[in-house]
């Protein structure tokens, strides 16, 4: 199973509509926190996506922890 396909099993796209004066399409995003299943190379390619440092020599408890944050 490829990263990416690991990844869509945490997260969920939304769509919603607004009621205002002109129709507005948004999209949210909800996210698990269950990222035991993820290797540590993969939890530290979120955690540069997420845009954190100091992550590189985390061990996979500490990524998750940084993760959650």
């Amino acid at each position: 199973m490829s990263f990416l396909e690991k990844f869509r099993q945490f997260v969920r796209f939304e769509r919603f509509t607004t009621n205002d004066k002109e129709q507005t399409t948004e999209y949210s995003v909800a996210t698990t926190t269950d990222y035991s299943s993820l290797k540590v190379s993969e939890l530290k390619t979120l955690a540069k996506e997420r845009g954190f440092t100091g992550y590189s020599n985390l061990r996979k408890t500490q990524l998750i922890e940084l993760l959650n944050k």
